[in-house]
């Protein structure tokens, strides 16, 4: 990981060992800044534990007890996050993007080919019923190339 460049929250988060959250909360309260680079977040979270380690806080911050509550919740759902993953429960959205994907260029294929096997297996479908079905196909394929996670919070077309 480069410091000295951009990184998400999430990949802020994995290189600190609290979650994309965690990360979100301490941009929230000032703890970081905004568009700042990796090693400006890494001193900055530094030098957050430092003054609450000291018993300082940051600006009133919390007190420690709380903060180490908070940092315990935090490994504790790392811990189950990595549980989950180890036992194929759950799985990253990169991974579940990637079989999207791949699965969805294998059902073009299979898709794209049904014209062709009409049209050599049953020689009386007419030419317009073959458009019909390349119509459809060509929508559903449509709809696969668009496919993303995003895709489950929009409604169904028959609904």
């Amino acid at each position: 990981m480069e410091l000295d460049k951009k990184v998400t929250q999430e990949e802020f988060g994995t290189l600190v060992g609290i979650s994309q959250q965690a990360v979100s909360n301490y941009l929230s309260r000032g703890i970081l800044a905004q568009d700042a680079t990796c090693q400006d977040w890494l001193h900055a979270y530094c030098k957050h534990l430092r003054e609450i380690a000291s018993g300082h806080g940051s600006g009133g911050s919390k007190a420690l007890s709380q903060e180490r509550a908070e940092l315990t919740y935090e490994l504790k759902l790392r811990a189950r996050r990595e549980n989950a993953e180890a036992e194929k429960l759950i799985a990253p959205v990169s991974l579940l993007e990637a079989i999207l994907g791949k699965v969805g260029g294998r059902a073009v294929r299979i898709l794209e080919s049904v014209p062709a096997d009409v049209k050599r297996n049953c020689a009386s479908v007419s030419a317009e019923a073959l458009g019909v079905v390349q119509e459809k196909i060509a929508s559903a394929c449509n709809l696969i190339a668009a496919m993303s996670l995003s895709s489950l919070d929009e409604p169904d077309a028959n609904e």
